[in-house]
């Protein structure tokens, strides 16, 4: 829902969106290509590397903001 609303927002907007499966791939990419991101946007819920982790090292070493919400899917079997 929130990479929809996101991609929804982009149209509008002409943001450049990257999608990461998790963290580490997150820090990878922004050490890649350091300079050509201004914001980051992830779950507070992952996996080896919570958001709160990943949003202290983001600002240490790229100083860039960083929004973390608590992104919850949930699946309803009837």
């Amino acid at each position: 829902m929130m990479l929809s609303c996101l991609l929804t927002e982009n149209r509008k907007l002409e943001l450049f969106v990257v999608t990461v499966k998790n963290p580490f791939d997150a820090l990878s990419t922004l050490r890649l290509k350091k300079g050509l991101f201004d914001l980051v946007v992830t779950d507070l819920h992952m996996p080896e590397m919570n958001g709160m982790e990943l949003r202290q090292q983001v600002d240490e070493e790229f100083k860039l903001p960083v929004i973390s919400k608590c992104i919850l899917t949930i699946v309803i079997k009837f």
